[in-house]
Order: C-alpha cells, then sequence, then structure tokens
C-alpha cells in the first residue's frame, strides 16, 4: 500500500473512513496516512490512538498527513465524538459493465444493492466476478465487493477505474492502491499492475 501511495517508508495511519460531522470531517479524508500527531511521530494506528487519548477535548493540533502524493499539514480540533449521521442515498440508474486488471466490473444498480446486500449511501464500482489467475485474486477480491477509490480518487464507472489504472501504469508504480467496501468495512488493497 504504501507503495502504491507513493510512500518511502511503510509507517502511519492509513485513514479508513471518516463519519461526516466528527471533529476530523472537513481535515482529514478516507485514504489520508497520518504521520504526525500534534508533533508526536505516528508509527500505526495504535500510536495515533494513544496520540489523541493524550489530548486534551477542546485542543486544536497540527496533523501531518499524506494525501494524493504529498504531504500536508491540516489543524484539528479534539472533541467527543457525535453519533454517525447518515448521508444522503444516491443510486446509478444505467449500468456500464467493463474489464479491469482482472476483474469484471459494473455500476451500481439496485438490483445490485440488493443481491450484495449494499447500503443505499455507498458509491462505488461493483465487482461481478473475478479471473483466479489475476492480481485481483491474489488479493482476495471477491465477486459483491464494492471498489470505491482507485489510488484515493472516487470512482463511479468501470471507465473511472480503468483510466485510473491507466494513470498509474504511465507513472510506472508496480501497484495501486483500491479502497474495497465489503460488509460494509472498508479495507486497502494494493494489486499489482503490469508495467509496458
Amino acid at each position: 500500500i504504501a507503495d502504491g501511495l507513493g510512500l518511502d517508508t511503510a509507517e502511519g495511519a492509513l485513514v479508513a473512513s471518516v463519519t461526516e460531522g466528527d471533529p476530523a470531517d472537513g481535515a482529514i479524508e478516507p485514504g489520508d496516512i497520518i504521520l504526525a500527531f500534534d508533533g508526536r511521530r505516528i508509527t500505526d494506528a495504535r500510536a495515533l490512538s494513544r496520540a489523541v487519548a493524550d489530548t486534551r477535548v477542546g485542543a486544536t493540533v497540527p496533523v501531518e498527513i499524506w494525501r494524493k502524493g504529498r504531504r500536508q499539514t491540516v489543524q484539528v480540533t479534539i472533541a467527543q465524538l457525535d453519533e454517525s449521521r447518515e448521508l444522503a442515498a444516491r443510486t446509478v440508474d444505467e449500468p456500464k459493465t467493463g474489464e479491469t486488471l482482472g476483474m469484471q466490473l459494473s455500476t451500481l444498480t439496485p438490483e445490485l444493492r440488493q443481491k450484495f446486500a449494499l447500503e443505499e449511501d455507498v458509491e462505488g464500482v461493483v465487482v461481478l466476478a473475478v479471473d483466479p489467475n489475476s492480481s485481483a485474486a491474489e488479493q482476495q477480491i471477491q465477486p459483491g465487493d464494492l471498489i470505491t477509490e482507485v489510488s484515493q480518487d472516487p470512482v463511479a464507472t468501470p471507465e473511472d477505474l480503468a483510466r485510473q489504472v491507466s494513470a498509474v501504469q504511465e507513472s510506472g508504480r508496480r501497484s495501486v492502491v483500491l479502497t474495497v467496501m465489503r460488509g460494509g468495512e472498508l479495507r486497502f488493497v494494493a494489486v499489482r499492475v503490469e508495467n509496458g
């Protein structure tokens, strides 16, 4: 994943999701890697949890992140967490299909949402089938998985996904990072790409 995101070292805390209305909302985005919190180096998620726990509620602290290939510093105010808020539901009416990285893909439809038990507030590209000999299969991607982002950019159609993968190939990177939702949980998967 570090290679796919352009990081030299595999450390930091990778953000899987940010709840709307929570303290980090607006400053931190899914896919960000938190490298430092209030001047403290963050090596993993556990280190981040300790750093946040040591910070008083109401304090505003600098957070160093890695986002889309570069370091940035954002300010985050520590607060008590509120309950999650529902996001507006959207559906894609006309399905589009395609194949990339050995995966058969489709835009979301109400039928696919129902078939794979996908929530109404999620968007992305649905995996319909996976070539067992593909690098996607090596990473245990399976039918019903929802790919929401490629290299931290949202995707809504198979064409979006193919375009992002092509950009990664042209950059010479060995892998592409897919944000994959399964069972309501997000995970980040680094899938090998063929260059040249």
